[in-house]
């Protein structure tokens, strides 16, 4: 059975760096991207934003530059996740999973060593060539 969750790649540049933010996930055992179910009252975009806020005390939108979807199991599980890339605005003290879950602001290519899934690592890398690449996105 394949589950479908969306996430989000919550990323600022500062002096022409890609930085990425990260959560552990619930067992605080890894370094995840905020993600979550769909939601049938949410658009896609939306749930990517909630997550964002949610679990990594995020505020930004959604960059206009697409989506990346990645599969990987989970407990013999096949997950099917899109990612949507946030462009923050606003990172949060407290929000609603500060005491559950650790969050990590890192270089692009730090956050993509770190990570537990090599499908994740991809996703960083994916969006990382496609905003440094925009030269708009980066000055």
């Amino acid at each position: 059975m394949t589950y479908k969750e969306i996430g989000a790649f919550a990323y600022y540049i500062k002096n022409k760096k890609l930085m990425v933010v990260l959560v552990t996930n619930s067992s605080g055992r890894q370094w995840i991207l905020p993600k979550g179910h769909i939601e049938t009252d949410l658009s896609r975009k939306q749930v990517a934003l909630t997550e964002a806020y949610e679990e990594a005390g995020i505020i930004g939108n959604i960059a206009p530059f697409g989506y990346k979807e990645i599969s990987f199991k989970r407990k013999e599980r096949n997950i099917c996740l899109r990612v949507y890339p946030v462009k923050i605005k606003k990172v949060l003290n407290k929000w609603p999973e500060w005491h559950s879950r650790e969050r990590v602001v890192l270089p692009a290519e730090k956050a993509a060593s770190v990570v537990h899934k090599k499908a994740l690592s991809s996703c960083i890398k994916f969006f990382s060539d496609e905003i440094l690449t925009r030269p708009a996105l980066v000055a």
